[in-house]
């Protein structure tokens, strides 16, 4: 192979951004247990600031339940549910990761083995940009680790050649079937995208398997989930916390 070709091709691969996960010098910690039942989404309508732009610095941390995410999902729930909990056989549903704005799963249509009822159903499924929520690090005692609040959060640049969106690199999320258990409503459903959610996190090329984090301190935490009326006897270990895995 031309020398001089090979370094072009080493360069364009060097300036792809492939990882739909955000990883950075502050996401060290992994995760070895989430407390489902404290976790918040953060989607803004405005695209991430660069690391050296100030301009909007007062933007206000509005994070949502994630069942306010999909809410367009839950409205259709026995549809949804009807289809999920039919697909018997093991196989696996392929969707595309898109990373807008606001980053979603947009289901590939051209893979033929993909249940047919998701296509109806399950087209698209939108994603939080970023995740708040209550969890115990992985360490030599877990039982003892105390919960701490983190964030995950996806890219809005994956896809990209030098800053330009390249279709060929389109990062393909497989969502296995047939389900652990059945659905049986709403909450059954919102939880099982929720768990999706942090299954898609752990699968990126960087995580390893893992899920990794970022502490967050206390002044972004709560703002975070002052919604939650029980916050605080869940950070507190009051209310008994449910853990994923």
């Amino acid at each position: 192979m031309n020398q001089r070709f090979l370094v072009v091709l080493l360069l364009l691969f060097a300036g792809c951004s492939r990882s739909y996960m955000v990883k950075t010098n502050s996401t060290k910690a992994v995760i070895e247990q989430v407390n489902v039942m404290a976790v918040e989404y953060f989607r803004p309508d405005y695209d991430p600031p660069d690391h050296d732009d100030f301009k909007n610095k007062d933007r206000e941390l509005k994070c949502q339940l994630p069942q306010e995410l999909w809410a367009d999902i839950l409205k259709n729930e026995k549809e949804a549910l009807e289809c999920l909990n039919s697909i018997k056989e093991e196989s696996k549903a392929v969707y595309f990761y898109v990373p807008a704005t606001q980053p979603y799963l947009e289901l590939d249509v051209e893979e033929e083995k993909n249940p047919k009822c998701l296509k109806q159903e399950l087209p698209k499924i939108p994603l939080p940009r970023e995740i708040y929520y209550l969890a115990k690090k992985k360490s030599a005692d877990p039982d003892n680790e105390p919960q701490e609040c983190y964030s995950s959060s996806f890219s809005t640049k994956t896809n990209q050649l030098f800053k330009t969106e390249i279709s060929f690199l389109k990062k393909k999320i497989v969502i296995p079937f047939p389900l652990d258990r059945h659905l049986k409503n709403a909450r059954d459903l919102s939880m099982w995208l929720l768990v999706n959610t942090f299954s898609i996190l752990k699968s990126d090329e960087q995580a390893g398997g893992h899920l990794i984090a970022t502490v967050v301190p206390d002044g972004v935490c709560r703002p975070c989930f002052k919604n939650d009326a029980l916050f605080e006897d869940k950070s507190a270990g009051r209310l008994k916390p449910v853990f994923w895995p």
